[in-house]
């Protein structure tokens, strides 16, 4: 962005000449947790759990400037998915962007003991214990359903 500030340069050359005009070249400076997306809006990512994921939770954002915001992360919520915080983006001009919190779902390398055990009713529950293969795919079930 250049700014320029009008009779704020340097004296004119001729006795009584006005000032010249001052310009101001900023730069914006990249930064680690947020990206820029388009004019006003930022986006930055959030790691939640499967269970976070599967059951929706409130988790606590960090903005822009530095305050801690509260966002409910709903239920069922899927891996990429951008939630919105209204206002939170960069000001320019008056009006703010938004702020796109990406949902990052991490999934567990080393589950304890009693994860695991809980993993594997869920997945008794879903009826994929078998070998974890899980489902035989769409055509071959509609091919064994013909039979």
């Amino acid at each position: 962005m250049r700014l320029r500030m009008e009779g704020y340069g340097e004296a004119g050359g001729d006795a009584g000449a006005p000032n010249g005009d001052l310009y101001i070249e900023m730069h914006v400076s990249p930064n680690s947790s947020f990206t820029r997306i388009g004019g006003d809006n930022i986006e930055t990512k959030a790691e939640i759990t499967p269970a976070q994921a599967v059951m929706g939770s409130s988790i606590t954002i960090k903005t822009i400037d530095g305050r801690k915001i509260d966002l409910k992360v709903p239920a069922g919520v899927q891996y990429n998915t951008a939630l919105k915080i209204s206002g939170e983006g960069v000001r320019r001009r008056g009006r703010p962007g938004d702020l796109l919190v990406r949902m990052k779902i991490i999934i567990p390398k080393h589950p304890g003991a009693q994860e695991k055990e809980l993993y594997e009713k869920i997945l008794e529950l879903e009826g994929n214990k078998e070998s974890g293969q899980g489902s035989k795919g769409f055509f071959q079930d509609l091919k064994d359903k013909m039979k």
